[in-house]
């Protein structure tokens, strides 16, 4: 058994912004999958922490961390997506 986050609330559509709720379970690990092989999404496949309360998802986007909770050995946490700089 492994602990990863998991996404549990889905996605949640803002007016100007993409935000996912996501929990820490442990979760069973199945067999390794090329990510070129994983069917196309909303999210990221995979989150990568980065300085800055900050996470870089796999399709190379950055969310930013609204808020980060632990209680009873359950992490949960409220990702929202940054603009991409490019764009604006």
């Amino acid at each position: 058994m492994a602990l990863g986050f998991r996404e549990v609330s889905s996605v949640l559509l803002m007016e100007s912004s993409l935000q996912v709720l996501m929990r820490q379970e442990d979760v069973l690990l199945g067999e390794a999958v090329c990510p070129g092989l994983l069917a196309p999404g909303l999210l990221p496949s995979m989150w990568q922490l980065y300085p800055g309360r900050r996470y870089r998802g796999s399709d190379s986007s950055f969310w930013r961390v609204v808020y980060h909770i632990e209680f009873s050995g359950t992490e949960e946490m409220l990702l929202e997506q940054l603009p991409d700089p490019e764009y604006e």
